[in-house]
């Protein structure tokens, strides 16, 4: 799988996940602990936009390579 298509599918998975805390919610009454879950998954949802984005910047540039200059004295 390229990257891309890993990022689709962690973004799909978290798409479930959401779905899946929105009916606890609801079935426990948005507990205190369903909103910690809840604000979680949302700091996943925000992490994989991180991602995405950071795949999708170009890389840096590289760094010229280094000279050796010799500690002797020259002739």
């Amino acid at each position: 799988m390229t990257l891309n298509d890993d990022l689709a599918a962690a973004e799909r998975c978290l798409d479930e996940l959401c779905r899946t805390v929105g009916r606890l919610e609801r079935q426990l009454d948005g507990g205190l602990d369903v909103r910690r879950v809840r604000t979680d998954a949302d700091h996943l949802r925000e992490s994989v936009a991180l991602l995405r984005a950071a795949a999708a910047a170009p890389p840096p540039p590289r760094r010229p390579e280094l000279v050796p200059v010799p500690d002797t004295p020259y002739d």
